[in-house]
């Protein structure tokens, strides 16, 4: 008996967020960057029930925090 190929999954897409500031690098004011972008992704996430989150990733950048949500659209 042959079973039918399984459905192809749907695109992974991603959307990057990001937390900005001046100031002195130190560990406070990492954590406020982080926590700007992450507050982005939270809201994005929560306008966006929608999706099926894969991942989420952090990392930082010459004065930025960045926030990447790694998803998939659910099938309607």
């Amino acid at each position: 008996m042959t079973t039918p190929p399984p459905l192809p999954l749907p695109v992974m897409e991603c959307i990057r967020f990001e937390g900005s500031g001046v100031g002195l690098q130190t560990a406070g004011f990492d954590r406020k960057r982080l926590d700007a972008a992450q507050a982005a992704a939270r809201e994005w996430l929560a306008s966006h029930p929608s999706v099926d989150v894969i991942s989420i990733e952090s990392s930082f950048g010459n004065l930025l925090a960045f926030v990447t949500v790694w998803y998939r659209r659910k099938h309607q």
